[in-house]
Protein backbone atom coordinates (compact mmCIF):
# COMPACT_ATOMS: atom_id res chain seq x y z
CA UNK A 1 0.00 0.00 0.00
CA UNK A 2 1.84 3.60 -0.81
CA UNK A 3 1.71 6.07 1.65
CA UNK A 4 2.45 9.86 1.41
CA UNK A 5 6.06 10.88 3.13
CA UNK A 6 7.22 13.77 4.37
CA UNK A 7 10.16 15.00 2.73
CA UNK A 8 13.41 15.18 4.81
CA UNK A 9 14.37 18.80 3.61
CA UNK A 10 11.27 20.99 4.69
CA UNK A 11 11.92 24.50 5.19
CA UNK A 12 12.54 25.96 8.39
CA UNK A 13 9.99 28.95 9.42
CA UNK A 14 11.51 31.98 9.50
CA UNK A 15 11.77 32.58 13.72
CA UNK A 16 14.01 35.44 13.95
CA UNK A 17 11.51 38.43 13.28
CA UNK A 18 11.39 41.73 14.47
CA UNK A 19 9.77 41.43 17.26
CA UNK A 20 12.00 38.52 18.71
CA UNK A 21 14.71 40.66 17.84
CA UNK A 22 13.10 43.48 19.93
CA UNK A 23 12.62 40.94 22.94
CA UNK A 24 16.45 40.23 22.85
CA UNK A 25 17.37 43.78 23.08
CA UNK A 26 15.55 44.49 25.84
CA UNK A 27 16.20 41.12 27.49
CA UNK A 28 12.49 39.58 27.62
CA UNK A 29 12.99 36.13 28.52
CA UNK A 30 9.29 35.62 28.86
CA UNK A 31 8.68 37.18 25.42
CA UNK A 32 11.89 36.04 23.59
CA UNK A 33 10.49 32.29 24.74
CA UNK A 34 7.02 32.99 23.28
CA UNK A 35 8.05 34.29 19.78
CA UNK A 36 10.70 31.71 19.07
CA UNK A 37 8.05 28.72 20.18
CA UNK A 38 10.79 27.45 23.02
CA UNK A 39 9.54 24.98 25.52
CA UNK A 40 9.96 25.71 29.04
CA UNK A 41 12.76 22.63 29.33
CA UNK A 42 14.69 24.72 26.00
CA UNK A 43 17.50 26.45 26.82
CA UNK A 44 17.30 30.62 26.06
CA UNK A 45 19.24 32.39 23.81
CA UNK A 46 19.48 35.12 26.53
CA UNK A 47 20.94 31.92 29.11
CA UNK A 48 23.39 30.83 26.45
CA UNK A 49 26.55 32.30 26.10
CA UNK A 50 29.41 30.44 23.84
CA UNK A 51 32.31 31.41 25.98
CA UNK A 52 30.67 29.39 28.79
CA UNK A 53 30.80 25.77 28.90
CA UNK A 54 27.38 23.86 28.46
CA UNK A 55 26.31 22.39 31.51
CA UNK A 56 25.98 18.20 31.12
CA UNK A 57 21.67 18.61 31.49
CA UNK A 58 21.15 20.83 28.47
CA UNK A 59 20.47 19.14 25.65
CA UNK A 60 19.38 22.13 24.01
CA UNK A 61 22.48 23.85 24.15
CA UNK A 62 23.42 23.90 20.91
CA UNK A 63 20.32 24.64 19.63
CA UNK A 64 20.37 28.25 21.82
CA UNK A 65 23.70 29.16 20.67
CA UNK A 66 22.95 29.23 16.88
CA UNK A 67 19.61 31.26 17.69
CA UNK A 68 22.35 33.66 19.96
CA UNK A 69 24.07 34.06 16.78
CA UNK A 70 20.80 34.67 14.42
CA UNK A 71 19.98 37.22 16.80
CA UNK A 72 23.12 38.87 17.53
CA UNK A 73 23.32 39.17 13.63
CA UNK A 74 19.87 40.45 13.07
CA UNK A 75 20.97 43.08 16.10
CA UNK A 76 23.78 43.95 14.41
CA UNK A 77 21.70 44.30 10.91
Amino acid sequence: MPTKRTPLHRKQCQRITPAAVEAYRNGDDAELRRLLGLKPWEESPLEAHPDDAPSARSLWWPQAIALREELVQAVAA
